[in-house]
């Protein structure tokens, strides 16, 4: 009886102790901030997925370098991911949310003609389709 409780007892520390150490691992991930080099890299990575048309994970990856660069006030990464997820929402053929991620991209690439020049050509895109629905 003994070693049954033993034993229950040092499971129930193993799995506390390994529980504990994967909450402190995430934690540290979620505060953890990227340079802006590293995310021009996570951006290169996402734009090769959306070039071969794994829109899905390019989206989720754009997703994962708005909310890096947001930590470290990187303007152009941000703006460059809305635009890309504005884009990838276009080629998924969801004109609603791909038009809300391009104001969005609008907003905060005021200042960069290429990216204006950018989005003003997906705009277009989108408000044709939007616009061949009706």
């Amino acid at each position: 009886m003994k070693n049954n409780n033993l034993r229950f007892i040092i499971l129930f520390l193993v799995l506390f102790l390994f529980i504990n150490c994967d909450s402190n691992t995430s934690s540290e991930k979620d505060k953890r901030k990227y340079s802006t080099s590293e995310i021009d890299k996570m951006l290169l990575k996402a734009d090769m997925l959306n070039r071969k048309g794994e829109f899905e994970n390019a989206l989720a990856n754009y997703k994962e370098i708005e909310k890096e660069a947001l930590k470290v006030n990187y303007q152009k990464g941000v703006a460059k991911a809305y635009l890309e997820i504005s884009n990838c929402y276009y080629n998924m053929s969801v004109p609603d949310k791909s038009i809300k991620y391009l104001f969005l991209a609008e907003q905060k690439a005021q200042d960069n003609p290429e990216f204006m020049a950018r989005i003003s050509s997906l705009k277009g895109k989108i408000l044709f389709i939007a616009n061949s629905y009706t």
